[in-house]
Parts: structure tokens; C-alpha cells; sequence
């Protein structure tokens, strides 16, 4: 009615819209550019860069190297980089992760706290271990927020 300013009855006739050949409607979403680990010492540090519409975020990390902390410092540095992207309009907090099998696979879970204008959500994120665990622990990062922040291109 709005376009063509003919009444349509909803009972009757549906309208869908259908995009030409080439157009799309899909949302962007950021995806893994790299993830870098390094050690020295008793020191460790984690970059993760994340890439969206042409752009770049890179998170860091950095903590005591341990062999708890190696999956958190990846995690940490996602959630930096995501908050880089949104213009540090939200904060993520990490509160768990944890390695678990499941049908005979490694899965990643991974828990986190959005914390936007004094308030905290829950988020929880997946993602079963193919053959990177660092991808893994991005990727569940990625998973638990998906869908929750929005993109404009």
C-alpha cells in the first residue's frame, strides 16, 4: 500500500520480498583474521584480530604464563578485540571456560558477562576443537555473542 497506494487484504495475498540476482540481506559478522600466542618466561600474551566490512580490531591480552590461563588469555583478547569493534560501548567480562568432551569430541564453552549501562547478561558460547584450540576458544567467543550485537555496515 505504501509503495503502489493499493489496498491489499493480509487474508488473501502474501507479500514476500525477493532481492534481485547478486543482492544479498546478511548481516556482516566479524571473523578471525589471527590469533597469536607467546610466552617468555613466566609471562604470557595473547593477539587476536578479528575482521569486519574491510576493517581490522586487534585484542590483547596479557597475563602469567600457566597452563590454566594459556585458554583464557586467547579469550580474553577476543572479548577486547569485540570491544574495540563496538567502540567500547559494552564491556565483556570472562567468567568461565572450560575444555569438555562430549560424543567423543573437544568442545569449547565459554561463559561471559555483558555489562551495559549497569547492567549484566549472560552470554554462553560453543565450539567443538577441530584441529586449533585457540580458533576454537575465538570461535566460542564469537558463538556467544552472535546474533546479540548488531553490525551496520
Amino acid at each position: 500500500m505504501a509503495k503502489y497506494n493499493i489496498k491489499v487484504d493480509h487474508k488473501i495475498i502474501s507479500i514476500a520480498q525477493i532481492y534481485e540476482k547478486g543482492e544479498t540481506h546478511q548481516t556482516q559478522r566479524l571473523q578471525i583474521g589471527s590469533v597469536e600466542y607467546g610466552s617468555y618466561n613466566m609471562q604470557a600474551k595473547a593477539k587476536v584480530t578479528l575482521e569486519c566490512g574491510g576493517k581490522t580490531y586487534e585484542g590483547k591480552s596479557e597475563g602469567i604464563r600457566s597452563t590454566s590461563q594459556i585458554n583464557r588469555l586467547v579469550a580474553e583478547a577476543t572479548l577486547d578485540a569485540i570491544e574495540i569493534f563496538l567502540n567500547y560501548k559494552v564491556k565483556f567480562i570472562l567468567d568461565e571456560i572450560k575444555l569438555v568432551s562430549i560424543a567423543g569430541r573437544d568442545v569449547i564453552l565459554l561463559a561471559l558477562y555483558e555489562m551495559y549501562e549497569q547492567k549484566e547478561k549472560l552470554f554462553v558460547g560453543k565450539c567443538i576443537v577441530e584441529s586449533d584450540i585457540n580458533t576454537a576458544i575465538i570461535k566460542a567467543a564469537l558463538n556467544s555473542i552472535n546474533r546479540q550485537i548488531k553490525v551496520i555496515p
